[in-house]
């Protein structure tokens, strides 16, 4: 979702779905239940609600400033009844609490909006700083952007002078085995070995970039559909079994299942660099480690 013009926080659809759900429960108990309570306590309730969806929507200040204005409205509904009936008595304590109720409802749901909005802007900062940074800090490799502009980048200049080009994709088929298996720290290592596995069966000039969890991609620049077999059967022997040391310290034999898929640039008929792309990720139903 676009986060400018018109972007509503999930937390706050939710928020008000939620009060609204509490109100047509509460209306609902005292229509068939009527002994449980009175309209007396829905007419505050429903104010109460609106109180809070308005702090949670909109803020601390309007919040504690409907407060003030449903706090003084109801004041004055207690005050006038109590006039019209000429007895004092008639205020009780519970229409003493709801007028309490009404500001301690403003500054609670308020600083509960602050506080939720603070969080969500930490995280989108943090993901857009994540989304700047075009190296994997675990691999070494570049991201899945970095792939795109450089397959594109390659795939203009082999058309240009005429050279071959070709890509690989690499998909653990049984990461999520290894990560329940190994978890989360340990899979970090696991992907490691594997990026050091990989740049020992490639040449320096071969562009290597993490796509995702569980796949990795290599361009093969000035390499033809033999030369891409070649490298791919070396990668299937090389990738079946690595040691990686686990984060005890411990040195582990684990066995990965690759598969790869490949694809080389055919001049003829390749009119864009996401054709090679969409021919190699197919690959990968056919080869399944």
């Amino acid at each position: 979702m676009n986060k400018g013009v018109g972007y509503l926080r999930n937390d706050i659809v939710f928020f008000n779905l939620l009060m609204v759900f509490v109100l047509v429960v509460f209306t609902a108990v005292l229509l068939f239940a009527p002994a449980t309570g009175s309209m007396e306590m829905f007419v505050p309730l429903a104010c109460l609600m609106l109180n809070v969806i308005v702090a949670y929507n909109m803020g601390l200040q309007r919040g504690m400033l409907m407060s003030i204005l449903l706090t003084f409205a109801y004041g004055s509904y207690v005050i006038y009844n109590a006039g019209m009936s000429g007895n004092v008595s008639d205020v009780k304590f519970a229409h003493i609490l709801w007028m309490m109720f009404f500001p301690l409802a403003g500054i609670l749901t308020g600083n509960l909006s602050l506080v939720v909005s603070r969080y969500k802007r930490m995280m989108d900062e943090k993901e857009s700083i994540a989304k700047l940074v075009a190296i994997d800090e675990h691999t070494g490799f570049y991201k899945e952007q970095e792939f795109f502009k450089q397959l594109d980048k390659e795939f203009v200049q082999a058309k240009r002078y005429k050279t071959p080009l070709s890509i690989l994709i690499i998909q653990i088929t049984n990461y999520e085995e290894l990560a329940i298996i190994y978890g989360d720290i340990d899979m970090v290592n696991i992907l490691r070995t594997i990026s050091e596995y990989l740049c020992k069966c490639l040449r320096l000039c071969d562009g290597k970039f993490l796509i995702g969890e569980d796949a990795l991609s290599v361009i093969l620049t000035e390499t033809d559909e033999a030369g891409a077999r070649v490298v791919l059967e070396k990668l299937h022997l090389t990738l079946e079994q690595i040691t990686t040391t686990l984060q005890d310290g411990a040195k582990k034999v684990v066995r990965v299942k690759p598969s790869i898929g490949f694809a080389s640039l055919i001049p003829a008929r390749d009119q864009d660099s996401l054709e090679i792309y969409e021919r190699a990720k197919a690959e990968l139903t056919y080869d399944r480690g």
